[in-house]
This record gives C-alpha cells, structure tokens and sequence, in this order.
C-alpha cells in the first residue's frame, strides 16, 4: 500500500525513497531535503509513529481519499487524511493533511 510504504520510508529516515511514493507533480517541486523539512515541522510523529491503520477509504474516478490512524509513543491516536491519484498504473499521494480530532457531544 502507498500510504504504508511511505511511512516505513520515513521511518527509516529515506526521504528519497518516501517521495517515490508521492504524485509527479509533488515530486517536481520538492527534493528529499524539503520533503524532510515538511514533515518535520508538519507531521513529526510520521517519524517515530507505530506503524500505521486504513480506518476509511473512498475510491472515485481514479482518486483515492484514504484515512490513516497512526498511533503515537504517548498512545495518542492521529488520523491523517490522503489524497492520493492513479499515475503510471498505481496510487500516488498528492496531498495528505491532519484530520483534527472527532468531537463527541454527550
């Protein structure tokens, strides 16, 4: 999964590797280096996080919205959000954003 796949690349600090996961047109305009810096001043616990759960997937007319849970040190659940578009014959990530957390009103 691409989602998956990137996070482990993250993991492994390969942000090279992770940009393979994303859309050409992200690609074009970021380098390993900003890549990293994006995700160390926007998704941090991409870094350190337990690996990662779909939790909700909609798939329409070659775009994907997938939701992704990870879990962090703390327990502390995040979900994040992709966008991701069908290129070359598999699924790249164009966009992907925090989704705040649900509100429960009792």
């Amino acid at each position: 999964m691409t989602a998956v796949g990137q996070h482990l690349a993250l993991i492994d600090g390969d942000f090279e590797r992770a940009l393979t996961f994303s859309s050409a047109a992200f690609r074009a305009g970021v380098d390993p280096d900003q890549f990293a810096s994006i995700i160390a001043s926007g998704y941090p616990f991409l870094l350190t996080a337990s690996p990662s759960e779909p939790v909700d997937c909609l798939i329409a007319s070659g775009v994907v919205a997938l939701t992704v849970r990870f879990t962090l040190d703390s327990g502390t659940e995040v979900d994040l959000a992709y966008r991701m578009i069908e290129e070359a014959g598999r699924y790249a990530i164009e966009a992907a954003g925090v989704l705040p957390p649900p509100e429960i009103d009792v």
